[in-house]
């Protein structure tokens, strides 16, 4: 079960219906279902780890889970209130920051081709990756303060893998000085 629809994704980051329902010849899925299970199973996985991604995939209606999901308010380690918006906002940039690159291919039989009407015109790479830049910068500083709250909280959810903390070590080294006799 993914844990983000075209409709949750609408709300957030509208992506082309056109696009998104198109069916993939095979397997049967849609150009949405394809692009969100890929982003759900590297990015997100990467972002918050395989096991806590697996729990959070298999009892999504967890209340903690919901949490993290729809995101909330809460209080930081300075007694200000802040909010993140939740693992289904940062899946629906992260979706469409794929989607911008994407969008104008086509998987045909003869090969993957890009899609050419004479009523418009391509956006340049430039602008591409700086769309795509825009909508990852959007998702990453949502999961900052998401995992603010992660931190704050490792005691309900255990499998979080808490930053350390903990200033490093590092030695002074000092020069040894040699005396002649």
């Amino acid at each position: 079960m993914a844990l983000l629809t075209i409709v949750q994704q609408n709300l957030y980051k509208p992506i082309s219906q056109n696009w998104a329902n198109h069916t993939k010849i095979s397997g049967g899925y849609t150009n949405f279902e394809q692009l969100q299970a890929e982003v759900e199973n590297t990015d997100l996985k990467k972002l918050i780890g395989p096991a806590f991604l697996y729990a959070i995939q298999q009892t999504p209606t967890d209340v903690n889970y919901v949490k993290l999901l729809d995101g909330i308010d809460f209080e930081d380690c300075d007694g200000n209130t802040i909010e993140f918006k939740g693992i289904r906002y940062q899946l629906a940039f992260i979706n469409y920051s794929r989607y911008v690159g994407k969008s104008d291919q086509a998987d045909t039989f003869t090969g993957i081709v890009r899609q050419n009407r004479s009523e418009t015109s391509p956006l340049s790479e430039g602008a591409i990756k700086r769309e795509r830049h825009d909508a990852e910068s959007i998702a990453m500083q949502d999961f900052e303060i998401m995992k603010q709250y992660l931190n704050d909280n490792t005691d309900v959810y255990t499998l979080w893998c808490a930053e350390n903390t903990k200033k490093i070590f590092t030695p002074k080294l000092t020069t040894i000085r040699k005396t002649y006799n």
